[in-house]
Order: structure tokens, then C-alpha cells, then sequence
């Protein structure tokens, strides 16, 4: 299933129609580009029968994704299998699918493959996963978890700094590539032109990003009176793309609170994929982090055109 995170783009002529388009947004990536960070590797699949291949990686402690997994479908009675013997064996469990479901496998051909353990089992409780066949006792693949492994988990970084208007934080976490949670904010809200910012460079500056608050919308900011603030980043954009977070007053250009972000942190990915639309309109205009409103107006009929994502796999951090 994917996710869709909407980018405004340019635009060319179409009939005058309305019309209105709907994404259903999920968390669980069917494809990502090699660029994209999807987790700590933990090594390819061994081969040992039915062309199963694919790469392995820890998404956090309950959660592994194999990419590009290839199996011909071919199994009696095979699923994809866990446990904590020295190597790989009956005795074990059946991890779910991708869609949660513990049939047997059926053919795939490159996907990407998101599992979670489980029973709220960790990947510290295991040493290996397996593509196994229960009737015959077969091992077709496995790899191996290292003895040690620190999965991808949240961060904790730097409180907001006390700069003015009584900016201040209990604490700031990194949640996973696209998501940071500022813990118990406290902001006046005394002034205009402020808002969420991230940008390049040793400190805060106008040429920032904006960035939606909390609901996705890109207002001046509001007062926080303690409250936890969950920001996802837009478009494509990372934690591993910006150096700061700050709020901002782009209008007297002043930092009133600010975090750096470190590099290298062993976070999860988002598991948020992009899908990239583009609107027939001339005319664009983003509503809110999760709807656009295109138009074009060609004498005296007017186009409107409503693009959205909808629906959510899985409650935000």
C-alpha cells in the first residue's frame, strides 16, 4: 500500500471539468527509491532453495523490511518464520505478512516487504528470520540478527532554547526520518509571521522552511501551554536534509526557540512513501499539509481541482 505526500507542481491546460482526487495514505511502502534511508541493514537473504533473495533491514525494535524480495511461490507450506535457536529450525513462530495475515506465501517478484514481529515480540528476542516450510521441514532463506543489534529507535535531542516569548520545552524527540515531537512547548503566541522553520546551516536564518504545525496547517502559530507537538516534515524532505528546527518570526527575522538536529542519529525510517501528483491546473494552492486546491479560470468557466490524502494505517508517535 502507499502512502501519499502531495507536492505542488507546475500545471497545464485541461478541460473545464471539476473534479476531485483522492490518494488513500498508508505507512507501509510498496516501493522506495535506493537513495531512500529504510532502516539499518542487516544483510542479504541466503539462498538455499525456491530463488528466494532480498535484502534485509531493521526498521526498530519490532519491525524488519525486505527489499526487493523475490520468491517463486513455489513452497508446500511456507511462511516467513522466526526464533531463538543457534540456527534455523521447527521451533519457532510464523511472523505475519505484510498485510498481517499468516496464510502461506504466495509468489513475490521484488517487493518490499514490511514485517512486525509478533505478540510485541523485539528483535532482541530472536536470532534469525527464516522463509521456512512447515510441511517439510525446509529452510528456503534466512538471515541472521547480530548479537548486540540497537535497532533504529527514537532520539532524544536538545531542548528548545529559552531565546523569547517564552519558548520552552521539556525536551525535543527525533521520532523517525520525517517526524521530530517537541515535548510540553510553551509559546505566547504574542506576535505574528511565527512558525515552525528548518534549514541548513549553524543557526536559524530567514531562509528557512516552513513547515505545518501539528494539524498540517501552515498559520502563524498559535500559544502552547505545555502541550507534546508532533511535526512531520513535507514533501520529501528529512531529518538528514536540515540542521535546525526553530520558531521563527520571518517578519523581524528572530529566533525565538531553537534545536539543532545531529547528524547520524539511529532512528527509524518513515514508512511514509511520496506520491508525486501533478495537477493539469495552472493555479495552486495548499490548503493544509494533506489537501491542495488547483484551478484555472478560462473565460467564464472556472476548473477546480481538490487533491487529498486520506486515511492512516497506524496512530501517529
Amino acid at each position: 500500500m502507499f502512502g501519499g505526500r502531495l507536492r505542488k507542481r507546475g500545471c497545464h491546460d485541461c478541460s473545464p471539468t471539476l473534479c476531485f482526487v483522492f490518494f488513500l495514505a498508508g505507512l507501509l511502502p510498496s516501493v522506495l527509491s535506493d537513495e531512500e534511508y529504510v532502516g539499518l541493514p542487516l544483510g542479504k537473504l541466503n539462498t538455499y532453495a525456491n530463488q528466494v533473495t532480498g535484502q534485509v533491514y531493521a526498521v526498530d525494535e519490532y519491525t524488519l523490511i525486505i527489499r526487493n524480495f523475490f520468491y517463486d511461490g513455489m513452497g508446500q507450506d511456507t511462511f516467513f518464520w522466526a526464533g531463538a535457536t543457534v540456527r534455523p529450525s521447527n521451533i519457532g513462530f510464523i511472523v505475519p505478512d505484510e498485510e498481517g495475515r499468516t496464510n502461506r506465501l504466495q509468489r513475490y517478484v521484488n517487493a518490499d516487504v514490511t514485517l512486525k514481529l509478533p505478540d510485541n515480540r523485539k528483535l532482541s528476542s530472536i536470532k534469525w528470520l527464516a522463509v521456512w516450510d512447515l510441511r517439510e521441514y525446509k529452510n528456503l532463506a534466512d538471515v541472521y540478527i547480530p548479537e548486540g543489534l540497537e535497532p533504529p529507535s527514537p532520539q532524544a535531542i536538545s531542548e528548545m532554547s529559552r531565546n523569547s516569548h517564552g519558548v520552552k520545552s521539556d525536551g525535543v524527540m527525533v521520532m523517525d526520518s520525517k517526524t521530530i515531537k517537541i515535548l510540553e512547548l510553551f509559546y505566547d503566541g504574542n506576535d505574528t509571521d511565527v512558525f515552525f522553520s528548518v534549514g541548513l546551516g549553524p543557526q536559524p536564518t530567514p531562509h528557512g522552511t516552513k513547515i505545518p504545525d501539528e494539524r498540517g496547517y501552515l498559520n502563524s502559530l498559535y500559544p502552547y501551554t505545555g502541550k507534546d507537538v508532533t511535526l512531520v516534515l513535507p514533501g520529501k524532505m528529512t531529518v538528514d536534509d536540515i540542521d535546525w528546527l526553530s520558531i521563527y518570526n520571518f517578519r523581524t527575522e528572530e529566533n525565538y526557540g531553537s534545536t539543532v538536529i545531529p547528524d547520524r542519529l539511529n532512528i527509524p525510517p518513515s514508512l511514509i512513501h511520496i506520491i508525486e501528483k501533478e495537477s493539469p491546473l495552472p493555479n495552486c494552492e495548499q490548503l493544509h499539509r494533506d489537501l491542495r486546491l488547483s484551478w484555472e479560470i478560462f473565460g467564464p468557466a472556472i476548473t477546480f481541482e481538490l487533491s487529498a490524502q486520506m486515511g492512516m494505517l497506524f496512530e501517529p508517535y
